[in-house]
């Protein structure tokens, strides 16, 4: 009963919402919100329907090349991704954070081999370093 009434003295679902979060973070935010109220799908695999619908808008607008739409479906992305998770129970903010330290301690990896084999980053070839990549996977 108490939830009720604060959300009646409310003008809108958005009062108080905090923006200084990180963007990615707040998408969850507004997807909670807006679920709160049933705006929301049955299940995560129709918000992965979602994503990839907007991966080919984002792909169309990539090709017709106007920055502003591309900017735009790139957001768009990203919202349904953060859906997904929320849909899922993932923080998405989590879950970014720890691909970028996976992603970093591979590409570190790479560096290291490359290195063991008297290369630096930029002489060597991108198969080269999809190899080691590949390598890294099972080993970082």
């Amino acid at each position: 009963m108490k939830k009720q009434t604060k959300l009646n003295d409310r003008q809108n679902l958005f009062d108080g919402f905090v923006h200084a979060e990180p963007a990615l973070f707040n998408a969850f935010q507004i997807g909670q919100k807006v679920s709160s109220v049933g705006f929301d799908w049955e299940k995560p695999e129709n918000a992965i329907e979602k994503v990839k619908e907007e991966t080919i808008e984002l792909g169309d607008a990539i090709r017709v090349g106007n920055r502003e739409d591309i900017i735009e479906e790139m957001g768009d992305v990203l919202f349904a991704v953060a859906n997904v998770a929320r849909l899922l129970g993932i923080n998405p903010e989590l879950a970014l954070r720890q691909s970028n330290q996976k992603f970093m301690k591979r590409f570190l990896y790479v560096e290291k081999e490359l290195k063991l084999q008297g290369k630096n980053l930029k002489d060597a070839s991108l198969g080269e370093m999809d190899l080691i990549w590949e390598k890294s996977k099972s080993v970082v």
